[in-house]
Formats: C-alpha cells, structure tokens, sequence
C-alpha cells in the first residue's frame, strides 16, 4: 500500500514539475516572438537574426520538431538569413522547413508553392542561381496539380512568370498559359486578367516583339479608361511601356499620344530631375575606348509639350568626344510633357548628366 503511494506521489511530482517548465517554456517563446516582432520595425538585421534564431529554437522545443509552427518559425528566421547573404547557412533549414509543409499540406498544395516563393523572394537579386531553382520548384507543382486545380496553375505561372520577366528570362513565357486560361475563365475587366495581360505585354516588350506587345498592352486601355476616380495601378507602366514600344517601332506620333496620357496623369515637379519614359544610351567613342578614357557631359535642355528633347546645351564635360554621342543619345529620349492647368507646355532649363565610364 505504502508503494503505491509513492508510486503516486512521484507521478504526480513529475507532472507538476513537467507543467511548470511548459508554463516557463511558453513564457520565454512568447518573450522572445515579441522581441522578433518588434526587431521588424528597425533596420539592425543581425538584431532580427538574433530574435528569430531565439524564437525559433524556442518554438521548435515548445512544438516540436514537425509542427508546421515550427516550420513557420524557422521561416521567419530563413527569410532574416537571406537578407544578411547567409545562404551557407540557410539550405539546412529550407529543406527541413519544405519537408514539414509537404508532410502537412501535401505535395501539390498552394502552401508549398507559396513557400517556395518566399524563397525565391527573400532571395531575391542576391542569388540568381538559387533563386531561380525555387521558382522552377513552384512551377513544377503548378504543372503537376493543373488537372485538379487549373485556377491555383495560373495563378502560380502568372506570379512566377513575372519574376522571371524581372530576371530577363524566357521561362516568362508562362504568363502565356496563364493568360490562355484566365482569359477564357473570366471577363476582360477582371484583375487576373488584366494583370496577365499587362504582363504578357512586358514579356513580348522585353523580347522585342512590339507589335504582340501593343495588341496586349492596348487591349487594357479602354478598361482603364471605364474606370472613375483614382488611375489603375497598372495604367502608367502601360502607357510607359506603349512609348518605348512605339519608339522602338520609330512610330513617335503613336508613342506621343501615351507621353502626353501619363502627363495629364502625373503631377510635374520642378524640384526634382524628370525621369525619361524611353532612353538610348550613348555610344561610348571607339578612341576613348581604344585609350581608356572615362568622363561625362552634363547638358541643359528643354522637355517640349509633346515630350521630346529641344534646344540642347553643353553645360560641362570632361572629354569632348563624349559630347557629340551623349548629344545623339538624348535626342532620341522621349519624356511625360509637362501639365499646368490641363494643357502640356514646354519645360525649359531641364539638366541631366551623362556618364562614361570604361567597366
């Protein structure tokens, strides 16, 4: 009798102790999640690395090894390493961090494709290579789940397909599918299909296929047109991109019509440079190249009411071959005019300075 009491009491000792260091263990995660929640708000990354590797391996000894808060914990912490550059240290963790959401949300899921994309995000510019793996990896789940879920394939191709339009890609291609079909499932005004559209545009732009990308460019306008109040987030990248298809195409009457729209919609800053629409880089003289020679010209010019380039001026230079070439150069740049009460007018005494510089 005697040792079944004892029996029970050090159950029951063990319970309460085990109770206590759970209560003492939420304390210190939720301490430390706190403390990695507020690190976001500054710009000291390797602080965020120090409150997301402690709220992670707090959270991983709370939840347990294969629990997706686990997973989302070391994401946070993943996402901080990326930015530091730290990819040595961060490849352990993306598998073990990938393996968790396939074992809870399955191989096709919109989970895994969406975290394969953070990656490819946080990444970012910082490694291309790495980058575009991820995004192959989120594509490849689009094409294997397109029988059960078409809407979650186009979904992914359009999004995946932008970043590789962004990395100058041909893998952009897949805007096209993704277009093929929401094009077909839903009206033109919708935002999938719009977005599509704007994209497949800029893929053909980016590939120089000018006429494809003004039928698809051109073919938003007059929903932008319908729409009242504040501009479409998409409007002025289209007319932009409509100037340097235009140009490109040396149709500068069709590519003044699309200055003069982002004009009216864009308010002019005298305080600031203006920013060109469409631009020809300068060709670098043969004889400075030959001697290794580097400079610059800076030139005044002014930004007529149709957004070309007029009565250009040589305010200072070092090295006066630069002058003739960056002068054939700015000729060809076209700008949105500027707007003063509704009506566009020259812009006078506008400056830029070129640089030439030998890599």
């Amino acid at each position: 009798m005697k040792l079944c009491i004892y029996i029970f009491v050090i159950a029951q000792f063990f319970t309460i102790a085990y109770a206590n260091n759970s209560a003492e263990l939420q304390q210190q995660f939720k301490t430390a999640y706190q403390s990695y929640k507020s690190s976001l708000n500054s710009n000291d990354l390797t602080h965020q690395k120090t409150a997301a590797k402690e709220a992670y391996e707090l959270g991983r000894k709370l939840y347990g090894d294969t629990h997706i808060n686990s997973a989302k914990l070391a994401l946070n912490y993943v996402v901080t390493l990326h930015k530091l550059k730290e990819f040595k240290h961060s490849d352990e963790l993306e598998s073990f961090i990938a393996q968790i959401y396939k074992d809870t949300y399955g191989e096709e899921s919109k989970e895994l494709i969406d975290l394969y994309y953070s990656f490819s995000k946080s990444i970012g510019w910082n490694d291309n290579r790495k980058r575009k793996r991820y995004l192959s990896e989120a594509l490849d789940i689009a094409d294997e789940a397109e029988e059960k879920s078409p809407l979650l394939a186009a979904a992914t191709r359009l999004s995946i397909g932008k970043e590789y339009i962004n990395l100058g890609s041909k893998k952009g291609k897949v805007v096209l599918k993704a277009l093929d079909y929401l094009s077909n499932k839903f009206p033109k005004n919708d935002t999938r299909v719009v977005e599509a559209k704007f994209w497949a545009g800029k893929y053909y732009l980016s590939f120089e296929k000018r006429n494809n990308a003004i039928e698809m460019l051109t073919s938003n306008l007059p929903i932008f047109d319908k729409i009242e109040g504040a501009t479409h987030p998409l409007e002025l990248a289209t007319h932009a991109f409509l100037v340097q298809a235009y140009e490109g195409k040396r149709m500068p009457d069709e590519a003044t019509k699309h200055t003069l729209a982002i004009g009216r919609m864009t308010p002019w800053d005298d305080s600031q440079e203006a920013t060109p629409i469409y631009r020809v880089n300068p060709r670098y003289p043969l004889d400075m190249v030959r001697k290794g020679i580097s400079g610059y010209v800076v030139f005044e010019f002014t930004i007529t009411d149709i957004g070309t380039i007029d009565d250009i001026k040589t305010l200072e230079y070092e090295g006066k071959a630069f002058i003739k070439e960056g002068k054939l150069a700015l000729e060809q740049w076209r700008y949105a005019p500027k707007f003063v009460d509704g009506k566009a007018v020259a812009a006078k005494k506008q400056t830029l300075r070129l640089d030439f510089t030998l890599g």
